[in-house]
This record gives structure tokens, sequence and C-alpha cells, in this order.
């Protein structure tokens, strides 16, 4: 991957995943520049926060949301307010017509933004495959447990692993979080379409008409999912240092599902 500088905005077409590595972004003397960027609340929260770790994680993951939005709206890192839902989901208050989410391990940070609709992310390390496979039972329908056992062994926690991201990812984007039962979302596979969404719903139309991608960085699976319709794209993006611009990865074309359908 080669990187580009980037230009402000953001059309309808395309989902921008920033990412930033916590221990690469963050340097300690600049921390006092960070927190200035973050909510009295966000301040209130990473004060509670009893590891290190665990602070350089959520100032990074905050900061990184800011600056993204930033990047595409004209509005200072440090003047971003929020608003939640029911069931914690963040969204820009007030609304100015770009939607976000966020996810992170100790080792990555990812950030996506939208105009596009609601949209959610997931991020998962490679090595939590065989912890996820062990209890597939609990999370995973009989339709997707009868598809992995199909597998060779091998290749079941790696697949199983990519289940559990788009299953996160599907239900931060419709914002209802665990209210929603993993057993009753199914990623399946689907021949030439690659996966197809199947939701068991008690509501007279089932939420199954999104876009769904798969990316692989930096020894983690991300899954992105999006409400809207139509041929999205994605764009990469990566932050070296929070106090430096970000720079495009080149070369990476994720591809959505359900491949070779759009959803008008």
């Amino acid at each position: 991957m080669s990187p580009a500088n980037p230009e402000p905005g953001i059309d309808r077409d395309t989902l921008s995943v920033w990412f930033a590595s916590p221990s690469d972004a963050f340097v300690e003397d600049e921390k006092a520049g960070y927190q200035a960027m973050i909510s009295d609340d966000e301040r209130t929260r990473l004060a509670s926060l009893r590891f290190p770790q665990d602070r350089r994680e959520y100032l990074v993951a905050h900061v990184l949301t800011r600056k993204a939005l930033s990047h595409y709206h004209p509005i200072p890192p440090d003047a971003w307010r929020f608003r939640h839902n029911p069931y914690g989901k963040p969204s820009i208050d007030p609304d100015c017509g770009l939607c976000f989410n966020l996810a992170h391990t100790s080792h990555l940070t990812v950030c996506l933004i939208s105009q596009r609709g609601e949209v959610g992310v997931d991020v998962e390390p490679h090595g939590r495959g065989d912890e996820i496979l062990e209890i597939a039972t609990t999370v995973c329908s009989l339709t997707e447990l009868a598809q992995i056992e199909a597998l060779e062994k091998s290749q079941r926690a790696d697949y199983t692993l990519t289940l559990w991201t788009l299953k996160e990812a599907y239900v931060k984007a419709q914002g209802k979080g665990f209210s929603l039962p993993l057993k009753t979302i199914s990623f399946l596979r689907d021949g030439a379409a690659g996966f197809r969404l199947q939701v068991q719903s008690s509501e007279k139309k089932a939420p199954t008409d999104c876009r769904f991608c798969l990316i692989d960085h930096k020894g983690h699976r991300i899954a992105i999912v999006s409400d809207a319709r139509g041929n999205p794209k994605a764009e990469l993006w990566e932050v070296a240092s929070l106090l430096d611009p970000p720079t495009q990865l080149l070369g990476t074309r994720p591809v959505f599902y359900p491949r070779g359908q759009a959803l008008a």
C-alpha cells in the first residue's frame, strides 16, 4: 500500500475507514493536547479507567473520531458534541449529515464515517478465532453452525471470527446493541454473492437491506456494515500520530456483499 494526501469532503457512495494504532499514535508528551480535544464527560470517563493501557486506548479512539469527523466537516475536533440513544449508540448533536461508528482493541482503533446512513464497525484480532469458535453455539444460528461444521477443522476458527465481526458490526449499525440476539442474525456463504444476510425478526420487515464488507489490517479482522443501499466503496486512511494528517492506504479495494447486487 502507498500513501496519498487526503482531500476534504466525503461523497455519499464512500465509506471512510480510519485506522490508528494506540501504541504508535499516542505520544506521552502530547497527552495534554489530546485531552484538550475531548469533552468534560469524556475526560471524566478517561480518569475513571484504572489501567494506563485502557486510558491510552480510550483517548486514541475518541481523538481519532473527532479528527476524522473534522476532516469531513468544518468543525474543530474539540467542538464536536454527541448524544446517545437508549442502547448507547453515539451520534452527532446536532445532526450535520455525517454518521460514524467506532471500534477498538488494545492494538488497533477503527473509526467509520459515512453520509450514506447508519453504519457499524467491529474489529477483532485474528488470534481470537479459537476463543470465539468455543462459544459458537451460543452466538451462531443453526444454519451458520452447519456451514462451520462443513469446513475443514483448520478453517473453522477464522470463519467463526468473520461471523462474529459481521454480527457485531450489524447490531451496532442497527443501534440496538445486544437487544438483537446474535443467533437470530445469520451471515451465510451464498455462492457468487459471497455472503448474504438473513434475519429472524418479529418485525414486519426484517432489516436486511444493507451492505457489508470485510477488511484485514495489521493482524485484525474488521467488518463494516452500512444500512444504506446502492453501490458503496470504502476508502482506508491511517493516522501514524494523532497530531499528524492521515495518509490513504492505496491498493486495497474491499469487496461489498451481497456481491454483484446493488440495493436500489
